[in-house]
């Protein structure tokens, strides 16, 4: 649901560093690295202009009123995505393979926790979140209105994840790309670093404008408890 269009185009890029010695192995089953932004255009999306009607006198007048407001609860990610892939220790290079093919990077993952457990990956729900974020789940913009109560994409190691009911913008043709997921990393979520949230990478589709080439569009909450707030995410690359 893109009842706010607060973008920012994010190129991601990254460096996974496998280690040669095996006091510093890393896990091939969890083969998600963090990933560095260079943020671009910004936009929100435009409200609707106050009517007016002219009060006089004496008169009883009925008005009907209709608003398009934007959302303070989400903030929507889009941009493209870029890897390589080197053998070394700490930043010393012993062998660089080069840039990766867009087709091996398989998952754009954002959450507020820089050491968020990829290797204990698990589907999460809506209504999770909401009971962390101190939402009400009723409300039309929650994370259980948002998002299905079933399983309806598969992401990191093949795990079914939750994720969004529906595409409304104007690139809907790609909704079935673009579907931001839910996912924690403790069996028991209770505060906003136990989720991450992720979309599968799909390589030069249309953006929600249509206009714009781009590999992925993420959906990720906000704190805001009903007010414009702000939040610090992390942004992961999953490569295969």
């Amino acid at each position: 649901m893109w009842k706010k269009i607060a973008t920012s185009m994010v190129v991601l890029a990254l460096m996974t560093m496998v280690m040669a010695m095996s006091a510093f192995a890393i896990d091939k089953a969890d083969a998600v690295a963090g990933a560095g932004t260079t943020v671009g255009a910004t936009g929100v999306f435009t409200e609707t202009t106050a009517g007016t009607d002219t009060a006089e006198g004496g008169d009883v007048t009925e008005v009907n009123l209709t608003t398009s407001a934007s959302t303070t609860k989400w903030q929507g990610y889009y941009g493209q995505v870029t890897a390589s892939l080197s053998i070394g220790s700490g930043t010393n290079v012993l062998y660089s393979f080069g840039s990766v093919p867009n087709n091996q990077i398989k998952t754009v993952f954002a959450s507020t926790d820089t050491g968020f457990d990829f290797s204990g990956l698990l589907a999460s729900v809506g209504s999770a979140y909401d009971t962390a974020a101190g939402w009400t789940g009723g409300d039309k913009d929650s994370a259980a209105s948002t998002l299905a109560t079933t399983n309806t994409i598969a992401q990191l190691s093949s795990v079914p994840a939750v994720a969004l009911n529906a595409y409304t913008g104007a690139g809907a043709a790609n909704a079935t790309l673009f579907k931001s997921g839910i996912f924690k990393d403790t069996a028991s979520p209770a505060v906003y670093n136990d989720f991450a949230w992720g979309v599968p990478v799909n390589v030069d589709k249309r953006d929600f404008t249509n206009s714009t080439v781009v590999d992925y569009e993420l959906l990720v909450p906000v704190d805001n408890n009903g007010s414009a707030g702000s939040q610090t995410y992390y942004f992961f690359l999953d490569l295969e």
